[in-house]
């Protein structure tokens, strides 16, 4: 009977057993569908370095979406991209809404399906039609939607992700619910807007418990969630970088007829995900394959009989090892696993390049043993989470750091959790910004940012420092998380004296280049804060918040005031081991009710 318990559970916690199933997306490949017209139009790191840091202004995504549908021919437009807010300019934000009620363009929402007592509403929903009777839908609690300035009536769906317990991404809600009301995916939002359909009234009920469209002739295989499966393509829908459409070097109409999804590969906007065979997937990817799967119809289902028939096999396979080892027959037995494993294999595979999806695992398990299985098991956690690990903090640690935080064995679940750090933070911002930008090109000031900030940062790094954020023309950084440093004070204000002294060096590379020469205030404070992954559910960053954080800021800002290059928050002073300070008194800084008191170095 033990194998007969070994193989219920490893049936009944199929999730458990998810990650290694989804090797079938590369053992037993499906058939390839070409010639789909559906594309990627990514806003990668090298269209960022050339137009500007996120987030742009919407302007330039009008002109995107224009040179999209005018100049390439696309079909219809869907931007992954959410628009909650009014931005700087009125007239762009009514230009991006009118592309959106009156051309095949679809806009981006988000729901809440937490079960969370204060869900964030933003924005005004849009795209809701009537819910299928009888069909399973999700409930969403809050939403975050396109803003009022973009006007009412436009064409939206929804990204909300439908992640499994293990941090993978293998389904996709194609309804979610709110307020008594339906809203598809954008997906499905994006044919809908390519066949010039006036709303998403026409997804209905269909046959099988599935979601139809009579009209585009698209039928949904739903599952008891609600959900559809994923079928993850043997060749994905091609990539263009933005920049070659903004710059008019993609040929044309190299996109006629074809469905556009616009969204970001790039690492720091975060909207990367974990999918079978694919570690760091972009999201906008996602959206593409569903639609490139509406169009063909390739389509995974788990039906109800599959895993009815998984168990039945389970158990004949279990009982016939179990009687051959009772009748001392263990070659025999041996055999008979071998075969069966073998022969569920080739049956798993038939039904798997037919569209149904059978549990893979539950028989194999059967054949082998419990404690090399657990050992191996422990083993594919621990690879896991180092590049879970690896995957969160490349960003913000040095390597050395990093390989530090991984030897620590910390779970990349508890540091994805805000918790209370003491640490240092420094604020390094480029003072007169604003005049220098009135003075130049905008290529020009991205080229002086991009030089300062690679300096910057690199000093971060150099200093064993955690590198938060690039913030317009300023750099946060902090010492003392996710791995605790006795001395990060210290490490803190030398790298700050670092980039002091190290002025000269990028004044002359920004000279080489023809750009002007900068100047550099620093606000360094120490104290407790809050430190992990925050963020929304679409889109979060390992980041600090707290008083301590904003005391930096405020530092950073009186640098001008009181023409001192560097100060120290009151905590720094005190804490700092090495090095003499002189204090420069108590001043008010701006949003804090008592004054503080701050400090800087000694002169030499």
């Amino acid at each position: 009977m033990y194998l007969l318990l070994s193989g219920a559970f490893s049936l009944w916690n199929a999730p458990f057993l998810a990650a290694v199933e989804d090797t079938r997306w590369q053992v037993f490949p499906r058939e390839r569908v070409a010639g789909l017209p559906v594309a990627v139009v990514d806003l990668d790191e090298t269209t960022l370095s050339r137009y500007g840091y996120w987030p742009w202004p919407r302007e330039r995504m009008v002109a995107l979406v224009r040179r999209l549908l005018e100049e390439q021919g696309a079909a219809a437009v869907a931007l992954d991209i959410l628009y909650p807010e009014a931005s700087g300019n009125p007239a762009a934000d009514a230009a991006l809404g009118h592309l959106a009620r009156t051309a095949p363009v679809v806009l981006a929402q988000t729901f809440d399906l937490s079960q969370s007592n204060a869900p964030r509403t933003l924005g005004q929903v849009a795209g809701g039609q009537a819910c299928p009777a009888g069909l399973p839908v999700p409930q969403a609690q809050g939403v975050i939607a396109p803003g009022a300035t973009l006007g009412p009536g436009v064409r939206a769906g929804h990204i909300t992700p439908a992640i499994d317990a293990d941090g993978h991404l293998r389904r996709a809600w194609p309804l979610v619910r709110y307020r008594d009301r339906c809203y598809p995916a954008l997906s499905m939002a994006l044919l809908g807007a390519a066949a010039r359909l006036p709303d998403a009234t026409v997804w209905k009920a269909g046959s099988g418990g599935g979601l139809e469209n009579p009209v585009l002739g698209i039928h949904l295989p739903l599952q008891a969630d609600g959900s559809i499966r994923l079928p993850w393509p043997v060749e994905w829908p091609p990539v263009i970088p933005a920049a070659a459409v903004l710059d008019a070097r993609l040929p044309l109409p190299a996109l006629h007829n074809s469905l556009v999804v616009v969204g970001s590969s790039a690492a720091g906007l975060g909207d990367l995900v974990t999918v079978p065979g694919k570690s760091r997937l972009p999201g906008v990817m996602v959206h593409a394959v569903q639609a490139q799967a509406m169009l063909s119809g390739t389509w995974m289902q788990r039906p109800g009989w599959g895993v009815a028939l998984t168990g039945l096999y389970v158990f004949l396979l279990a009982w016939g090892c179990l009687w051959l080892a009772v009748q001392r027959h263990p070659w025999l037995g041996l055999t008979l696993a071998l075969t069966g494993g073998l022969v569920w294999v080739a049956v798993n595979a038939t039904c798997w390049r037919q569209g149904l999806d059978l549990p893979l695992l539950p028989p194999l398990f059967c054949v082998l043993l419990q404690w090399p299985l657990q050992s191996a098991w422990q083993g594919l956690k621990a690879q896991r989470a180092q590049r879970l690990l690896f995957r969160q903090f490349s960003a913000y640690l040095p390597r050395r750091v990093l390989d530090e935080l991984v030897r620590s064995g910390a779970d990349p679940r508890t540091l994805d959790d805000a918790r209370r750090c003491d640490i240092t933070v420094l604020f390094a911002d480029i003072v007169g910004f604003t005049r220098l930008a009135e003075q130049l090109a905008p290529e020009q000031v991205a080229q002086l940012l991009n030089i300062v900030m690679s300096h910057l940062g690199r000093l971060v790094h150099r200093h064993e420092g955690t590198l938060d954020k690039y913030i317009g023309d300023a750099l946060m950084a902090f010492w003392g998380a996710p791995l605790p440093q006795a001395d990060h004070a210290d490490r803190a204000v030398a790298c700050a004296e670092t980039m002091l002294a190290d002025l000269p060096a990028i004044n002359h590379a920004l000279r080489q280049v023809g750009l002007p020469a900068i100047r550099l205030g620093i606000g360094v404070n120490s104290g407790e804060a809050a430190v992990g992954n925050l963020g929304s559910s679409q889109r979060r960053a390992y980041s600090a918040v707290g008083d301590t954080v904003n005391v930096a800021a405020r530092l950073e800002s009186l640098t001008r005031v009181l023409d001192q290059p560097l100060l120290l928050g009151e905590d720094t002073c005190r804490r700092l081991r090495t090095g003499a300070i002189y204090p420069l008194g108590c001043f008010e800084l701006r949003g804090r009710s008592r004054a503080s008191l701050v400090g800087a170095r000694q002169c030499s």
